[in-house]
């Protein structure tokens, strides 16, 4: 009351200052003032002894837009500066190379038909505006490769991928585009970008896709490797189905392996088996704290009870392996009623982390050890450098090319 009170004796004089500068000034009665109650949180009213600091508006964050980017790439001999930037529509990147004679080429990259430039919010993140693929696997001088992110534009088209790259990199002292061919098909298909989303870089000059794995109930693994191999003379980077036997290649036979383990553990790790039903559940008490956890159906055929989803696990894992898998669970799967049940949770899950690709190969009779490497990023997506991937350990049975997996862990 005592605020309203307050603002009309306000608006008063306001009213008489405002008359008094009149021509025609009157008395303006109380009748005909108009008052508004202002309701003002409690929480927002200074004590008269605490000093408020207002935020002048020009502190507030107000990034620089992208204007340009500038870096070292090789072709493998020699060094060059590539500048990258807009050009002034958002339509098209201008490039210009100049190598160590000051000499300079220009280039210019646009986006595929449907789809835009990946181009940094800030020049804060300049650097994201494309990524430069070296020689991280061996000490082998080859040429790096710039990847361009573009993002789908046209949504009406949904056989689409959201996001596709185009490759470049430099020759005769002139940046150049990769033609991507796909042979994947029994013929040699020419690409005009790549939809891949990840890609590993397995060897100096070949990259991998993520291994799509699929295991049937009986334990029977499918899982096709394909390699982009880049060639620098013909300027071609083609896919092609890899062979990933033991014999053929340790390498991608080791990859293969380790998809599985991956494709498996995410169960005990990141993300649960498939539920269907959310409207019904189990309520049980917590073993950990006063509260309850909730208990979801597992709808997977495979899997319709506790030990069949542990026998499954068996098939790939040492038997302390599965024990720890289970135990450590965030889904803490168990049997009620007869059926397999879970908590619908992920783990955690750390982003700072990125692709694990393969350092070192040592074999020990049947026993293959692989040490990985492991990509580390700072907060804001930066790479900064390369960390240790833990090892992976499994043992292979020659007689029909399976392998039980010793060592593993779940490294994000």
């Amino acid at each position: 009351m005592k605020r309203i009170i307050a603002a009309a004796m306000l608006m008063l004089a306001a009213v008489s200052v405002c008359t008094a500068c009149s021509s025609e000034s009157r008395t303006v009665p109380l009748s005909e003032v108009i008052i508004t109650e202002t309701v003002v949180p409690e929480e927002s009213i200074i004590p008269e002894n605490i000093t408020a600091v207002y935020k002048n508006s020009e502190s507030a964050y107000d990034p620089e837009p992208f204007s340009s980017y500038t870096f070292e790439c090789t072709d493998g001999a020699d060094r060059y500066m590539v500048t990258i930037s807009t050009d002034g529509t958002g339509s098209a990147f201008d490039i210009i190379l100049e190598n160590s004679s000051f000499e300079f080429s220009e280039f210019r990259i646009t986006p595929p038909d449907k789809y835009i430039l990946n181009i940094p919010y800030s020049q804060d993140a300049a650097s994201n505006v494309c990524t430069v693929i070296r020689n991280t696997v061996t000490d082998e001088a080859v040429p790096d490769i710039l990847e361009f992110v573009f993002y789908l534009d046209d949504f009406e088209d949904e056989s689409l991928a959201y996001t596709v790259k185009k490759f470049y990199s430099i020759k005769d002292a002139k940046l150049e585009e990769i033609t991507i061919f796909d042979e994947t098909g029994g013929s040699s298909e020419k690409l005009e970008y790549c939809s891949d989303f990840t890609l590993y870089h397995t060897e100096p000059l070949v990259f991998m896709p993520s291994p799509e794995v699929s295991i049937s109930k009986d334990g029977t693994v499918d899982a096709d490797i394909y390699t982009y191999t880049f060639e620098p003379e013909a300027m071609t980077l083609t896919k092609r189905l890899t062979d990933s036997s033991y014999e053929s290649s340790p390498l991608y036979y080791s990859y293969k392996a380790y998809a599985v383990a991956n494709h498996i553990a995410k169960y005990f790790t990141t993300t649960s088996l498939n539920v269907s039903d959310y409207e019904h559940y189990v309520e049980v008490p917590s073993v950990s704290s006063d509260s309850s956890d909730y208990f979801f159906k597992v709808d997977d055929e495979r899997f319709g009870t506790l030990e069949e989803l542990r026998n499954f696990t068996r098939m790939f894992f040492t038997e302390k392996l599965v024990s720890d898998m289970f135990i450590n669970a965030p889904q803490k799967y168990r049997d009620i009623d007869g059926s397999l049940y879970t908590i619908v949770g992920d783990g955690g899950y750390d982003f700072t982390l990125g692709k694990i690709t393969v350092n070192q190969i040592d074999v020990s009779g049947n026993t293959v050890i692989v040490y990985t490497k492991q990509e580390k990023f700072s907060p804001d997506g930066k790479f900064e450098s390369y960390i240790d991937g833990g090892n992976f350990v499994f043992e292979r049975d020659p007689e029909d090319d399976s392998f039980i997996i010793m060592e593993y862990r779940f490294s994000y």
